[in-house]
């Protein structure tokens, strides 16, 4: 009966525990640019600094430097958990880290389509 007890107590420990799964999609700029193309009920988040962002961003984005994401962003998407949200910088790095930061806030149609390095459409500057 021990070793039955002991074992169950092992598969919730491994098992049942809330391991940090983060959840977003990591999608291509091209399927970043069909949904900025078809929808206008969307968040495109511009993650670097202020100082790469005025010197170029894409279209419509607004600008939450990585270091800034947890204390304004909800600011920016007040009460909609469930708001589209594509995420973007440079090369991907932080986009990644500000996706899961989002995820883990509780929003749940995160999309990180990396960076601008990969961004073959127009972009202010």
């Amino acid at each position: 009966m021990k070793k039955v007890i002991l074992f169950i107590f092992l598969i919730c420990l491994f098992g049942c525990t809330n391991s940090e799964s983060i959840e977003y999609k990591t999608i291509s700029s091209k399927e970043a640019y069909d949904i900025m193309q078809k929808r206008d009920d969307i968040y495109i988040i511009d993650v670097r600094s202020e100082n790469e962002f005025s010197t170029s961003h894409i279209e419509g984005a607004v600008n939450v430097p990585l270091e800034k994401i947890e204390t304004t962003f909800k600011e920016i998407v007040t009460d909609n958990m469930d708001a589209t949200i594509l995420v973007y910088c440079q090369s991907g790095g932080r986009s990644k880290q500000a996706s899961e930061i989002l995820s883990n806030m509780g929003y749940t149609d995160i999309n990180d389509f990396g960076g601008l390095s990969n961004w073959d459409y127009e972009i202010v500057k």
